[in-house]
């Protein structure tokens, strides 16, 4: 059970981490998202975008992997 709850106490924990770091951002800033090969940003995005988009990727993988596996049975 412990085991099954771990990925989203991590990702809880991503969430509360762009949320702190959201609150700091100033208004209308954005923020680096990719770089080209000489290290120039190729790609900004606004905040919300920046700081949300890992976390909700992980809700998505984790979400998947769990419905994925609730029909395999026990290994």
């Amino acid at each position: 059970m412990v085991g099954a709850l771990f990925p989203w106490v991590m990702v809880g924990l991503m969430f509360a981490a762009s949320a702190l770091a959201f609150v700091q951002i100033p208004a209308g800033a954005r923020l680096p998202m990719q770089w080209g090969i000489r290290g120039q940003v190729t790609w900004r995005a606004p905040p919300a975008v920046a700081l949300f988009f890992a976390p909700l990727l992980s809700v998505l993988i984790i979400g998947f992997m769990t419905l994925a596996s609730a029909g395999a049975g026990p290994a």
